[in-house]
């Protein structure tokens, strides 16, 4: 099997990310060194301070330069998460007759679930990880780019995602053996083209990988939770995903947490490299989806009338109370992360529906609320969390929605409300948090909290959220600057 004859022609990577490979194999290469890449390409070094500060690294001081990130996550690290940008960065828009928006998407779920899956069962991989699920499907475009008629073929044949079995009837060989073809031309570390050489392959035919057994887990992993949360969800994956996030020590609630804080990475990476992702795309649908399948096929070999109603009943109940738990902050018992940015997309929606009403929204955050972990511990930093949690939810109104936002910050969103409206809610949400004390060995502990208050009187389009959510940070770090324990206001 020829690949490159086949092809004519092996793509080239970009000249930062050959720069980028050398220094990987270059041991005594340093930060300085990396920087002095990067400053040949601005947007790409934007981007790694961008994710460097993102949830997903969960960083407590903000990451202002290359030498900050490199001192923080290491150099190995910050290399790999250059490389990934650099080489995603040069994949572009144009997929010939390949769907891009679902290229990304495959390709971004591969990515963060590889880091997730990493950062549980593989420790200090997981940027190595994050790079191989990026590619990992890099020889579809290859294949699409190149031979774009016998691709659409393929894709004619196989839908939109086609199998590799699809892609070896038409070519002889898969975008599997492309992709592996193409990062041993580029001269990837050994480590990632040794574990992307097998992560698509059965594990009965699977060889020796020298080495890279622990990372080859993590993509087969990931090559399970891709099968569950596909376009099609297949349900047979989604029973292996489960049993493989069990043997991980995650139950059935934890598991919703993991797929939808995967779609809310997927989404923020999509962000960071500025592509599409298919629309209406949604973890906890396909994951529905596909348990519904998996139950049907169990139903129909039942042949029991009354079995099959009790058990479709049992499933609406398990699923309505399963979706209410992946929506509630395990810690605190509030609405979480998840159940803010669908509320807030609701309510922008309605309003741009409706072409009137207001949105307003308060972002909290507990004040000094490092010292608190720093001196008395984690137990009292949870503690600290549920108590303001639990104070701000008895004087929240019932269609005010109060959610934690994350780590320690909270955030209340309000429909047709004013200014004033928006003050009054913060204010006694405010007063009541610092009436609160928090019981511990060293007696009562006093909590106070900082609020930034925003709020847009005209919502035109579904992108207003996110100008609403910066108006709020911006006002909520006025309000710190000022001297905490106060609300501070934008509009």
């Amino acid at each position: 099997m020829d690949i490159t004859a086949s092809l004519q022609t092996l793509p080239s990577p970009p000249f930062v990310a050959m720069e980028i490979i050398r220094l990987t194999r270059d041991q005594d290469s340093d930060a300085g060194d990396l920087a002095a890449v990067l400053s040949n390409d601005p947007v790409l070094a934007t981007r790694i301070l961008q994710v460097a500060n993102s949830p997903a690294y969960g960083l407590s001081r903000e990451v202002t330069s290359i030498d900050r990130a490199v001192a923080l996550l290491g150099l190995k690290a910050v290399k790999m998460m250059a490389l990934s940008f650099s080489l995603a960065s040069e994949l572009g828009d144009n997929g010939g007759s390949l769907d891009m928006d679902t290229y990304w998407y495959h390709s971004l779920l591969n990515a963060v679930t590889a880091r997730r899956w990493a950062e549980a069962t593989a420790h200090g991989l997981a940027e190595e990880a994050f790079l191989t699920g990026l590619l990992s499907h890099l020889g579809r475009l290859v294949l699409s780019e190149s031979k774009p008629a016998e691709y659409a073929e393929v894709l004619k044949a196989g839908g939109v995602w086609p199998s590799f079995e699809a892609e070896t009837a038409v070519f002889g060989f898969s975008s599997a053996d492309v992709t592996m073809a193409v990062l041993e031309e580029w001269g990837l570390p050994e480590l990632i083209v040794t574990a992307a050489a097998t992560m698509y392959v059965d594990a009965e035919a699977s060889e020796e990988v020298n080495g890279a057994e622990p990372l080859a887990a993590v993509l087969k992993n990931v090559v399970l939770t891709e099968h569950a949360l596909g376009e099609c969800g297949d349900p047979a994956a989604v029973e292996a995903l489960h049993d493989a996030l069990s043997m991980a020590g995650l139950n059935d609630i934890e598991l919703e947490e993991f797929v939808h804080d995967l779609e809310y990475r997927v989404r923020d990476m999509a962000d960071t490299l500025s592509v599409d992702l298919p629309e209406g795309m949604s973890h906890q649908v396909m994951l529905g989806e596909a348990r519904s399948r998996l139950v049907e096929v169990s139903l129909d070999m039942a042949h029991n009338l009354q079995t099959v109603e009790q058990a479709a009943e049992d499933l609406r109940a398990s699923n309505q109370q399963l979706e209410g738990m992946a929506f509630e902050d395990r810690l605190t018992g509030v609405p979480n992360r998840a159940a803010f940015d669908d509320h807030l997309a609701r309510c922008i929606a309605g309003a741009v529906r409706r072409d009137a009403g207001s949105v307003g929204m308060i972002l909290f955050d507990i004040d000094h609320f490092k010292r608190f972990n720093d001196t008395y511990g984690h137990q009292i930093g949870d503690d600290v969390l549920k108590a303001v949690a639990h104070a701000a939810s008895r004087v929240t109104r019932a269609d005010e929605l109060f959610a934690r936002y994350g780590g320690e910050e909270f955030a209340l969103v309000v429909v047709d409300c004013s200014m004033n409206d928006l003050a009054v809610t913060g204010e006694r949400i405010r007063a009541t948090v610092e009436a609160t004390e928090v019981p511990s060995t060293h007696g009562p502990l006093k909590v106070t909290i900082s609020g930034g208050a925003a709020l847009l009187t005209q919502v035109h389009d579904r992108d207003a959220g996110e100008r609403l959510i910066k108006l709020a940070d911006d006002a909520l770090y006025g309000a710190k600057d000022a001297g905490r324990n106060q609300l501070g206001f934008a509009q």
